[in-house]
């Protein structure tokens, strides 16, 4: 089943996310944006676990499984990057004084920071583009928490992982009040890590959940119900991200402070992910047996990923090079700044992609002829 829901709320969410880096440049107001990248990671744990038998059956090695997904994204990540690094290059010399050898030199050791994913290894002084914290949180929270449900199956998704996931995410907000600043350190690790692990935790969790549900049999009532669960949640959710921009003090009206504020959040996108990835609500979306909806589908989902790797420098660049534009010109300018990466990103990274398949048939070809 492809969940059309699922997609079209990555996309959502990824624009969330452009808003809030707006916010970081002071240019809008502030956002509690912290439960949207848990939404995202809520979605990996989910669809490792949903493919985890399969897996487990070719014999796949945990290796195997962590270069598939680091080359899913990895011709994304290539051009995006090298977008950054032409706008860091420019910035640096017309912002900052730098001469064209130290901007190139600066700018080369960032592109290596973004490519190689280094941020959640504690380097996040060689990155250019924030916005790659969170893949690279994504790849290590995978590396440690990927051999325990190798390993341990569903009574570590079931009974282990939520605990984990409560556990991190409470410390995260706990020591720093927030989930926002992933490279803020808490017990002895980079915050962006901890919220990986955690988040990852709750989408294996999910999964389960959405096991147990798809098992229930929902009357037409019941599934009108569980839609209207689901939507509230999302709605609300969104509506306080959003309710917290009135307030910078880390409290709403006085009281409830954001670290309780973010976590109830948390805890309704637990529920809606649940909900909407069990296909089961009155609201699901099916999109298998439609080939055009399902390739906008797939566009959304891939998508989401480009436009939160295309934006974040793009924001910032505006910020500094622009900063005397009215804040309607320069969202104009990000506007075009983002769509004009966005396209390079998606369009060079499916040539990539396209050049990566090729090799890979051309060397798998040589293997059998020279065999």
């Amino acid at each position: 089943m492809r969940n059309f829901n699922v997609d079209l709320l990555r996309i959502i969410f990824a624009v969330i996310i452009v808003y809030a880096h707006m916010g970081v440049m002071r240019m809008v107001p502030a956002i509690a944006v912290g439960p949207a990248v848990v939404f995202f990671f809520i979605l990996t744990g989910y669809f490792t676990m949903n493919g985890i038998e399969k897996r487990k059956e070719r014999g796949e090695t945990i290796g195997k499984f962590l270069l598939t997904k680091l080359m899913s994204f990895l011709p994304y990540l290539l051009a995006a990057s090298i977008v950054t690094f032409v706008l860091q290059t420019i910035l640096q010399i017309d912002y900052y004084g730098y001469d064209v050898g130290e901007s190139l030199i600066s700018s080369l050791m960032t592109f290596f920071g973004d490519v190689s994913c280094l941020s959640m290894f504690g380097m996040p002084f060689i990155m250019g583009n924030v916005a790659v914290w969170y893949l690279s949180g994504m790849m290590v929270g995978l590396m440690i928490t990927y051999p325990l449900v190798l390993k341990y199956g569903h009574p570590f998704s079931k009974y282990v992982a939520p605990v984990i996931g409560i556990m991190c995410l409470a410390a995260c907000l706990r020591y720093t009040g927030m989930l926002f600043g992933p490279h803020e350190e808490v017990w002895g690790m980079v915050k962006g890590l901890l919220e990986s692990v955690g988040s990852l935790c709750l989408g294996y969790f999910v999964f389960e959940c959405v096991e147990r549900f798809k098992a229930v049999n929902l009357t037409s009532f019941g599934r009108h119900l569980m839609s209207f669960i689901e939507l509230g949640c999302y709605v609300l959710s969104i509506v306080m991200m959003f309710s917290w921009s009135q307030v910078n003090t880390g409290h709403i009206e006085g009281h409830l402070p954001q670290a309780w504020y973010e976590m109830a959040i948390i805890f309704m996108m637990v529920v809606a992910s649940a909900l909407t990835l069990s296909g089961r609500t009155s609201l699901a979306f099916d999109v298998s047996e439609r080939p055009l909806l399902k390739r906008l589908s797939t566009f959304l989902a891939t998508s989401s990923l480009v436009l939160y790797l295309s934006n974040y420098y793009q924001i910032y660049y505006v910020s500094k090079m622009m900063k005397q534009l009215s804040l309607e010109e320069k969202t104009m300018y990000i506007i075009v700044f983002v769509t004009v990466s966005f396209a390079i990103a998606y369009i060079g990274g499916k040539l990539l992609l396209r050049l990566g398949r090729r090799l890979r048939s051309m060397i798998v070809e040589d293997a059998v002829c020279s065999g």
